[in-house]
């Protein structure tokens, strides 16, 4: 088993540059300054012998520069994505959390696997730790203390992944190997200001899941399959809401549709009324016109028979012109079924014409039937026919 140190006192440059064996790191001069801060070993509650002997001087003023090109050297040469863990005092075990389980919050778990595999092999941690070992074990296994080296071999032994570690590089600078050699993904950190731990994805190929001893495991398959309930879910949802949309579409449809035939009805009835109220006038208005020439020959008759006589020969054309007057009254029909007259009304018209017309009839038969005799007297005939009239 190899183990090896994080190593504190690696040189950093402030620019980011590649060489022909691909290894590039990122140096900043050790000259002290004035706004250089210095990592306090007392407060990462970690032994003397996690330590390097010379302490490391970040500068503050460049953090944020170095950083964001340390995660773009590592995403467009690797790939890798730095999934930024809390800062609590459990990053490392946050950060291995997220690469076999695919969740930080089970970092208890981890912690807790990893003090129980050192506590079952004590014998061979135990020449590691300068400080009583149950202290030790007991101190680690707080929630907020600091993981190291030690924990890493723990950890690499128990999930039999090898454990890589870049600071400030493209390329790992230590590489913690478990006992048995292993083909699955390494457990892969990023190490900042020589106090925080970091985990490295790649998105292509995620690791969840490896080291946990599920036979056959195939890590993303999972994400594969929500992947599909998710689409299903959402064409599912996709067709109701479209047949929802058809519902209410043809419910305004049928509506409508019902709506135009009450109008077509509407609009065809009172047609309706205004062609019966047309044809009822025209009806009316043929009688008068026929009847028209017939009280013309009746005149015309009469006048020939009756020239020179009496004023009482004018009866019968003082009563057909009576009848025609009568039969021939205005009636006023309007298309507006409110002006209109009731049906009744039209009844009682209609039956006034017929009477009239059968008067008229009547009167001209009595006329063809009552033929004057032929005498030398003009006078006889007319005053029989008009005794027999009245």
């Amino acid at each position: 088993m190899n183990q090896i140190y994080p190593s504190s006192s690696l040189s950093i440059e402030n620019n980011l540059t590649s060489n022909t064996n691909s290894n590039e790191h990122l140096t900043q001069t050790s000259t002290p300054t004035p706004s250089l801060t210095t990592v306090n070993n007392d407060e990462q509650c970690n032994s003397e012998d996690e330590y390097e002997q010379t302490t490391v001087k970040y500068d503050r003023n460049n953090l944020n520069d170095l950083e964001m090109r340390f995660a773009r050297a590592l995403k467009e040469k690797k790939g890798f994505v730095i999934k930024s863990v809390q800062e609590d005092g459990a990053c490392l075990f946050r950060a291995v959390s997220d690469q076999v389980f695919g969740d930080e919050e089970m970092h208890a778990t981890v912690r807790q696997n990893c003090m129980d595999y050192i506590v079952k092999n004590a014998d061979f941690f135990r020449s590691y730790i300068t400080e009583d070992f149950d202290h030790y074990v007991t101190r680690k296994r707080r929630q907020h203390c600091h993981g190291n080296h030690i924990e890493m071999i723990a950890l690499s032994e128990l999930y039999n992944r090898p454990i890589e570690v870049y600071e400030y590089s493209i390329e790992p600078i230590n590489i913690v190997h478990g006992m048995y050699k292993t083909d699955n993904e390494p457990i892969r950190l990023s190490y900042h200001c020589g106090v925080h731990y970091n985990s490295i994805i790649d998105p292509w190929r995620p690791t969840a899941g490896h080291g946990l001893g599920f036979p056959d495991l195939e890590p993303g398959r999972a994400q594969e399959s929500l992947i599909r309930t998710a689409l299903r879910q959402s064409e599912e949802s996709h067709i109701e809401r479209a047949m929802l949309d058809d519902k209410i579409a043809a419910t305004d449809w049928e509506a409508t549709q019902e709506e135009l035939i009450q109008q077509v009805a509407r609009e065809s009835y009172l047609q309706w009324l205004c062609d019966t109220n047309q044809q009822h006038k025209d009806n009316k208005t043929m009688p008068s016109s026929s009847s028209s020439p017939t009280s013309a020959t009746t005149y015309e008759r009469t006048s020939n028979s009756n020239h020179g006589s009496s004023p009482r020969n004018l009866l019968p054309l003082r009563l057909d012109e009576r009848k025609d007057c009568e039969f021939a009254l205005p009636f006023n029909y309007e298309c507006d079924p409110s002006s209109n007259p009731d049906l009744d009304d039209d009844d009682d018209s209609l039956m006034r014409q017929v009477l009239a017309i059968s008067q008229i009839e009547y009167v001209e038969t009595l006329k063809k039937q009552q033929k004057p005799p032929k005498s030398d007297d003009p006078d006889e005939p007319s005053s029989s026919s008009d005794t027999h009239l009245l």
